[in-house]
């Protein structure tokens, strides 16, 4: 117990300078998963709808092109695209959906949507408590990514950009 603690052995937690350095596994930044916005530029590689992915359209008119592109896409078909980035990102393999660092990624995603939402919509309580119901089970899976396993909770925290919002 304590003959082992002054000794200085390893304890089971880092220090709280460590939680939260970068870590070294390459995630995507949250910035370049929230990128795909209907602002986004034409160019030949830029996302388009329905999930069809450019460089399997052959060379198309730029009329085609417009009509594919997300410039033109609804608000749900943003936010799909994004989830589905997201997915991408954190899915340990092919057809990863259910693993928590893609639930965490997921549901960042679905509350960064709810907070552009209530930035136009400010008196929309059953979106604030929507967007408080969100924010509470990510923390609830965070706490339990925490717990199981350390390195993927850093991996997730850092690449997402919650720093701030993770309270110990």
């Amino acid at each position: 117990g304590a003959a082992a603690v002054a000794a200085g052995s390893a304890l089971p937690f880092p220090s709280a300078a460590a939680q939260f350095a970068p870590p070294t596994a390459a995630v995507p930044h949250l910035a370049a998963l929230l990128s795909t916005t209907a602002s986004a530029p034409m160019t030949p590689a830029a996302p388009l709808r329905f999930g069809i992915k450019p460089e399997t359209v052959p060379e198309v008119s730029e009329a085609v092109r417009r009509v594919l592109s997300m410039a033109n896409a609804s608000n749900a078909e943003v936010t799909q695209a994004k989830v589905a980035r997201a997915i991408e990102a954190f899915a340990s393999r092919p057809g990863d959906t259910g693993s928590t660092p893609v639930q965490v990624a997921v549901l960042t995603v679905k509350i960064e949507n709810v907070r552009a939402h209530l930035k136009q919509h400010i008196k929309d309580n059953p979106s604030k408590r929507g967007l408080v119901m969100l924010v509470n089970k990510r923390r609830k899976l965070l706490k339990y990514l925490k717990r199981t396993d350390f390195d993927s909770y850093r991996r997730t925290v850092y690449s997402l950009n919650l720093e701030k919002e993770v309270k110990e």
